[in-house]
């Protein structure tokens, strides 16, 4: 597929469709730089109680960047007694937590290589036609002669004058401008509060100067200080002559590129401790969804649990089952107490009769629990059901076959909980 650089004669192609996101070019092949996220569903929780409660609680989730990703910043500074002040906190192998939720183990990051050098952000590429094609870098909050903000291509010609402290005239003049705008916000720290939004021109933003009378020198220092309002936030970020061939080929699409190379590592580098918590989050999500699928047949009020057991005994089983849980939770877990009760239930002749009428999935509940036990139908589902998954699991010291069982018996303990649920209604229906 290719990709025209419009800001080099390419006006009369028809049918154009645009090309968005973060890129890398090497020669003439442009990359896209994905960048992958996770979703975690939490529950809030009563601060007092633990727990949530009808006043206090409910559900909501987090899309946060996904772990083993890396990502390169630049920090501008001033003078040398600045850098080597910041330098003292910015060494390679250094780790800290940024951005929200860092108690519940997010945004641990580490300073993977720092390099101090001298050179611009972007090197400049002077042509000999004397044309300067302009390209914002990040997000520009720039003004006009009123004062006021105007995310135009005018505006920031004008700015990048004043910037540089020249006439207009020497800028040259506009014969192509590619621009979008979008809405800037932020938050004060000192006071608490959002900052108002402003309009400002988007990353990507492109301007074609003709006729310009500015030397390297001053290019050089647009490219290095930037141009407009906030840019010690980062905004303002301006690269030249960036992109001088007019096509370029576009590489496979790295989505497409992951599905057919198999898995997706990204939690290859997660701490153990925020790895299991994460694997933990994936089973009870899943454990959801399967249970729904066990207990109703077509409809959702077509439920595959019949007869159920008094909702003591049913409660009674639950407590062995989360017993072994409990008791195994750091190795593997050790089912013998729960066939001993299923055991214990066949040898008395009361408990045995209700259980025998009972059925989960059209199945007696004693044998149900039992294939349960054993199969891997679902384990295997569940695996396949995410890349992420199957990364998690694949990290050293994870025993599949002891996450299979303990998948299991939570399996069995949810499936038991709708069961007590529904002998409880009926138990009430007959008082």
């Amino acid at each position: 597929e290719t990709i025209y650089n419009l800001a080099h004669n390419h006006d009369k192609i028809e049918n154009l469709k645009s090309y968005g996101g973060f890129v890398v070019t090497s020669d003439q092949v442009v990359t896209s730089a994905v960048v992958e996220h996770f979703i975690a569903v939490h529950t809030l929780r009563d601060r007092n109680k633990g727990r949530a409660t009808e006043d206090s609680g409910e559900v909501y989730r987090y899309d946060s960047l996904a772990a083993g990703q890396s990502f390169r910043g630049l920090i501008v500074c001033e003078t040398d007694s600045d850098a080597d002040w910041l330098g003292q906190f910015v060494q390679s192998g250094t780790e800290l937590q940024i951005g929200g939720a860092r108690s519940a183990g997010y945004g641990q990051v580490r300073w993977a290589s720092v390099v101090e050098n001298d050179q611009p952000e972007t090197a400049f590429v002077d042509t000999a036609s004397r044309e300067l094609v302009i390209t914002l870098l990040s997000d520009a909050i720039v003004r006009n002669e009123y004062g006021e903000y105007d995310p135009t291509a005018e505006t920031l010609r004008s700015a990048i004058a004043r910037r540089l402290g020249v006439e207009l005239g020497q800028i040259g003049t506009v014969t192509g401008a590619f621009v979008g705008s979008t809405l800037i916000g932020g938050f004060n720290r000192k006071w608490g509060l959002p900052l108002p939004q402003t309009p400002a021109l988007s990353m990507g933003s492109t301007l074609v100067l003709k006729d310009h009378h500015l030397t390297p020198d001053r290019i050089k220092s647009l490219i290095q200080w930037g141009v407009g309002e906030r840019r010690f936030d980062g905004f303002g970020r301006i690269g030249v002559n960036l992109y001088t061939l007019t096509e370029y080929k576009k590489q496979q699409d790295q989505e497409e590129s992951r599905k057919t190379n198999g898995t997706i590592e990204i939690y290859a580098t997660l701490p153990d401790g925020i790895s299991q918590r994460v694997l933990a989050q994936c089973v009870e999500r899943d454990l959801v969804k399967t249970v729904n699928g066990i207990v109703q047949g077509a409809g959702k009020t077509d439920s595959l649990i019949a007869y159920p057991p008094k909702s003591s005994q049913v409660n009674n089983l639950r407590k062995v089952v989360q017993d072994v849980l409990r008791t195994n939770a750091q190795g593997e877990p050790d089912t013998k107490p729960l066939l001993d009760a299923l055991k214990h239930i066949e040898e008395r002749a009361g408990s045995r009769r209700q259980f025998e009428k009972a059925r989960i999935a059209r199945k007696p509940i004693i044998d149900w629990i039992r294939d349960t036990l054993s199969e891997s139908q679902h384990w295997e589902v569940f695996i396949a059901s995410s890349p992420n998954v199957e990364s998690l699991l694949n990290k050293p010291g994870v025993s599949q076959e002891s996450e299979r069982q303990f998948y299991n018996l939570k399996l069995i303990d949810a499936v038991l909980a709708r069961v007590a649920k529904k002998a409880q209604s009926k138990d009430g229906g007959e008082a």
